[in-house]
């Protein structure tokens, strides 16, 4: 299986006048290292000059253009969280809320911004692209995504016990990975908490608005459609990877969920995002 490579600086041209949509479904960090242009998104835009910088997290609609007077020299680097393993059930919820109740997220600084000025060092540092020096953007990115409004939670009972158990339920989410939770099941998780599975699937409905079984459709039908984007795998092959054992069931909750087969999905999709490092003509 073969996927976009991430963590990796990389290295665009946009010539004069030219454009270059990004099409990121994860977060892509850009800075201006030569040239000038400007960033482009629905009627708005913004210049762009040397040393400023911007970050865009699942965007497939913003554009780079250079100005008709020069090129525009571009150094960046692509995250896809879900591939690192780290985000905790809780984090994921955080991001995910963020994006289904909000247009894609848009951040752009200037070079003497602090972040401006950490990105030019690391460029300075990641030229060999090394572990160090994709741990430090990793990092990087952290530190700039963190500060996202987390989703304000549903209050707590009155209940002294009630709310007991409800802390311990948030602190259980706050530790367990979403690689976790997809394979995990009430019962177990119900003993963890020492309550009842009646009452674990009470709370989970409150704290994230929907079934568990349903949320743990949700995870890993999302999980099979980056895949399918962003590797050669085949549509099986996705499929088992995210849990399913049966194709016919597979297709078809994929089909409710996005409209269309796998298979369908991989075909339109690759043909509306245009490759990272191929500026349009």
């Amino acid at each position: 299986m073969s996927v976009k490579v991430h963590l990796i600086l990389q290295e665009l041209v946009i010539g004069p006048s030219k454009e270059w949509n990004p099409c990121c479904q994860g977060w892509i960090l850009v800075r201006v290292a030569e040239g000038a242009g400007y960033w482009l998104r629905q009627g708005t835009a913004r210049e762009l000059n040397p040393g400023d910088s911007l970050i865009l997290g699942f965007d497939d609609k913003s554009q780079l253009r250079a100005s008709v007077l020069c090129s525009m020299k571009l150094h960046f680097f692509t995250v896809y969280p879900q591939y690192l393993g780290l985000l905790t059930v809780e984090e994921w919820y955080q991001f995910n809320t963020v994006f289904e109740s909000a247009p894609p997220y848009v951040r752009l600084f200037q070079s003497d911004d602090p972040a401006g000025e950490e990105f030019a060092r690391l460029v300075k540092l990641s030229s060999a692209n090394g572990f160090s020096s994709r741990c430090a953007l990793l990092q990087f990115w952290a530190n700039l995504v963190v500060k996202i409004p987390a989703p304000v939670p549903v209050g707590d009972d009155h209940s002294s016990e009630v709310s007991r158990l409800r802390e311990r339920f948030r602190q259980l989410f706050r530790q367990m990975s979403v690689t976790e939770l997809s394979v995990s099941s009430p019962p177990d998780l119900a003993e963890q908490l020492n309550c009842s599975v009646r009452h674990f699937r009470r709370l989970f409905i409150e704290e994230f608005g929907m079934p568990f079984r349903a949320h743990q459709m949700k995870l890993r039908l999302l999980r099979a459609r980056q895949l399918l984007v962003e590797s050669n795998a085949t549509v099986t092959h996705v499929a088992n990877e995210c849990g399913y054992r049966h194709m016919s069931f597979f297709n078809s909750m994929f089909k409710k969920r996005f409209g269309m087969t796998p298979g369908a999905w991989r075909s339109q999709t690759r043909k509306e995002l245009c490759p990272p490092g191929r500026p349009r003509e």
